[in-house]
Parts: C-alpha cells; sequence; structure tokens
C-alpha cells in the first residue's frame, strides 16, 4: 500500500507566529479564569497544521482569532492559585506530513491529564488521534475545523471551544468512536470519521488534486470526474466482503466495487458534508452500475436520500473485511492510501478509545 502525501503552501513564519502567539494568549485567559484548572494538574495542547485550508487563508484565521478574543474578553481570572497557570498552555505546529503524530507521541505530560485542542482538517485530526493513542495517557481530545472538509470535529464555533477548554480538566468526557482499519502486510492506522474504498476514495483523490485551484467546488467537480472515469481507471472485478454485525450472524456479500465506506458511527458526512451515512448504520455499500444508474443515484446521495434506492446497502456493523486482488483506493478521513493485491483483506473495526470532551 502506498499513501498520497498532501503537501501545499505554508503561511510565512512572521504570520504564523502571530496568529501562534495570539492564539496561545486567548488560551492562556481561559485557563487562568476557570476553577477547573486550578483544581487539577492539566497542560493544554494547541496543535496547528499551518498548511489546513482555513489557517491559510487570512480571513480565516482573524476571524477564528477576533472570535477567540471577543468570547474571552469577560473573563477573569481566579485568584492567586491560578497565577502560574499561563506555564501550562503550550502551542505545537506543524512542517511536515506526519510532524503532529511524532509531537504528539514525543509530548511529556508526567501523569498529568492533557487537554489536546487540533486545529486543522480531517486529515491533521487523523495525525493527532493517532499519536495520541500511540501514547496511551488518560487525554482529553477536541478537533476544531479549520480545514476544507470538516467533517469529522467535536465543536464547531469559538464559543464552544472556549467552553470545552474552560471546563476541560474537570469534565468527565466520553468515550470516542473511531475505526481502526489493517491490512495484510500490517498496515494499523485509526480513522475518526469514515473510511471508504472504491469511488469515494478516487473522488477524494481528484477533490484533493484539484481543491487549491477550485475551493469550494472541488469536491462536486471530482464527484462528477469520478462517476465518469472510475471504471475505466481501475480494473474492477468482483471483491468479496464480510460483515460481522454486533450480536448478529457474520454475513458475506459479493459485489463489484463501486463505494465501500465503513463509519465509527451512523449519521456521519464526509467529503464536506455529504450525508453517506444519514442514519444508525454505519457501513454503507453500493455495487457499482452502469454510467446511468451511478449519475442518477449521486444526486440522491447530496440529499441522504439513497437508503432507498434497491442497489443501496445498509448496515450496523463492527466489523467489515474487504477481500480482493486488483489495486482499488482508499480514503481514511479524505487522506488517500491505494491498496495492491498485497494488503488484502483489509480489515475495519469499531472501537471506542480515550475519553472525548465535548
Amino acid at each position: 500500500m502506498y499513501i498520497q502525501e498532501q503537501q501545499g503552501p505554508k503561511v510565512s513564519p512572521e504570520v504564523l507566529g502571530n496568529f501562534l502567539d495570539r492564539l496561545k494568549r486567548v488560551f492562556e485567559k481561559v485557563v487562568r479564569a476557570s476553577p477547573s484548572w486550578s483544581e487539577v494538574s492539566s497542560q493544554l495542547f494547541l496543535m496547528v497544521n499551518p498548511a489546513a485550508g482555513k489557517i491559510q487563508s487570512s480571513k480565516e484565521r482573524t476571524a477564528l482569532i477576533e472570535s477567540l478574543e471577543s468570547v474571552s474578553a469577560f473573563l477573569v481570572p481566579q485568584d492567586q492559585r491560578n497565577k502560574n497557570q499561563i506555564n501550562r498552555v503550550h502551542v505545537i505546529a506543524s512542517h511536515e506530513p506526519g510532524e503532529l503524530i511524532r509531537q504528539a507521541h514525543d509530548l511529556r505530560i508526567q501523569g498529568a491529564l492533557g487537554i489536546l485542542v487540533s486545529f486543522g482538517g480531517d486529515g491533521t485530526h487523523q495525525e493527532v488521534l493517532n499519536g495520541i493513542i500511540e501514547r496511551g495517557v488518560d487525554t482529553r481530545l477536541c478537533r476544531y475545523p479549520m480545514g476544507t472538509g470538516n467533517d469529522g470535529v467535536d465543536v464547531r464555533t469559538p464559543e464552544d471551544l472556549v467552553h470545552f477548554v474552560f471546563h476541560g480538566p474537570k469534565s468527565p468526557g466520553k468515550l470516542l468512536e473511531a475505526v481502526r482499519v489493517t491490512t495484510s502486510r500490517g498496515f494499523n492506522r485509526l480513522s475518526g470519521n469514515i473510511t471508504g474504498v472504491g469511488m469515494d476514495a478516487y473522488i477524494g483523490f481528484l477533490s484533493q488534486k484539484y481543491k487549491r485551484t477550485l475551493p469550494g467546488e472541488a469536491y462536486k467537480i471530482a464527484a462528477d470526474l469520478g462517476v465518469l472515469f472510475y471504471r475505466k481507471k481501475y480494473d474492477l472485478r468482483e471483491c468479496k466482503v464480510v460483515l460481522s454485525q454486533p450480536n448478529g450472524p457474520i454475513q458475506t456479500l459479493h459485489l463489484v466495487p463501486g463505494i465501500m465506506c465503513f463509519g465509527a458511527s451512523g449519521r456521519r458526512t464526509y467529503g464536506m458534508g455529504i450525508p453517506i451515512l444519514p442514519s444508525e448504520e454505519n457501513v454503507c455499500l453500493i455495487p457499482m452500475g452502469s454510467l446511468g444508474q451511478n449519475l442518477a443515484l449521486k444526486s440522491h446521495l447530496y440529499k441522504a436520500e439513497h437508503g432507498n434506492n434497491p442497489r443501496v446497502q445498509m448496515y450496523k456493523a463492527q466489523r467489515l473485511e474487504i477481500h480482493y486482488d486488483a489495486l482499488l483506493p482508499m480514503q481514511m478521513d479524505g487522506e488517500i492510501a491505494w491498496l495492491e493485491p498485497e494488503d488484502f483483506p483489509v480489515i475495519f473495526e469499531r472501537i471506542q478509545l480515550l475519553p472525548r470532551v465535548l
């Protein structure tokens, strides 16, 4: 299996430095004003990907910082107990693909509870998730949308983000749902939202390719191209899919791979808000159809009406195993990889991990 690494222009060091300084000052104020932080020994890590779409945008950066500063303007430090709390806020910025995993893995909290806020797109959040799981410590994670897709996030507004940090150390949290992806050649990685094999992954690849030049419209244009060229691009043949359902039987299906996606839960979106899993089912299987069938189904996907189509199969499953003998694309939270024959069978499993604060 080989993975496509996403590269993009970076914000200048001076501009990035100013953004990170203001971000740190905001959350130092939040921490000093919170009684939750004065009662426990915690560390706050703000993990930023400068290549994320909204961080590269001057308008988006300014809007985030000004909103955070406005929300925190009325917070007042508690008392002398909080006077040193500013030393517990750390900002970490990545400079190359994979660095956030290493940075998250190398953090030293020394037994204290870690509060991590990830600023970036779905790929950034996936990096941070995998990094903290490798460490295996008691960690609270909050994923904030600063990318182009932003399907797998925990909060969406500056107000909610400040609330998260203010109460973070004292919140009981909840278990984080994720997908563990493993291949026969030993690849092992977590996805925090949806993993898919087939046409949706090919569309994701095209979207990544064009999103720099066609922001906002890239995914829909990629979907049009994907429907037209996916069958021509890959030597499609029948695959075997084995589903393990909670408290139910194991089911084996045979289909030509059109869309095969597996979510950490149901009621999830991908590709900039497309409701591929609109109900409690976390698996969507769509066999490859004719060009006319695929074009007709595309509009139903955008409206969450595809479940009524007899070609679409929706399931609630704990585990999905795909057997195949040719090249296929795979996407994990929008990050693209290519599965070769030696990678099959590929296994997706729903798991629950460290607590997350909401």
